[in-house]
């Protein structure tokens, strides 16, 4: 099982804790899933992916003419056994196929993926 480490800056809100760092697409790609609201009504919140558009920005990526940076919100599922830190200012967690659940930027993930 494979195990990756980035530098990251710890943000604390409340009693909540957030991580900011920069992660390569194809990582992200390799351990991030999605609920959906249609295929779980309940629990999922994430509209469905619009496949043409994922596939347009896929292409303009591959194809050389640039990059698009964007944020993607993530929420650490236990699994990926996340940790913190302090000292170096770095998160490692394991590579798994549901290491994290995307809250927002799925379309970038998912273009990264087909």
């Amino acid at each position: 099982m494979a195990r990756e480490s980035y530098s990251a800056v710890l943000l604390t809100q409340g009693e909540h804790r957030f991580y900011q760092l920069a992660m390569p697409s194809d990582t992200l790609g390799e351990c991030t899933f999605v609920t959906t609201r249609d295929s779980d009504p309940e629990a999922g919140f994430q509209r469905l992916l619009d496949k043409k558009r994922a596939t347009e920005i896929a292409k303009y990526i591959d194809s050389g003419h640039g990059t698009i940076p964007t944020s993607v919100i993530l929420s650490a599922q236990q699994i990926c056994n996340l940790e913190y830190e302090s000292r170096n200012k770095t998160i490692s967690f394991e590579i798994l196929p549901s290491s994290f659940l995307i809250l927002d930027g799925q379309g970038f993930v998912a273009q990264r993926r087909m």
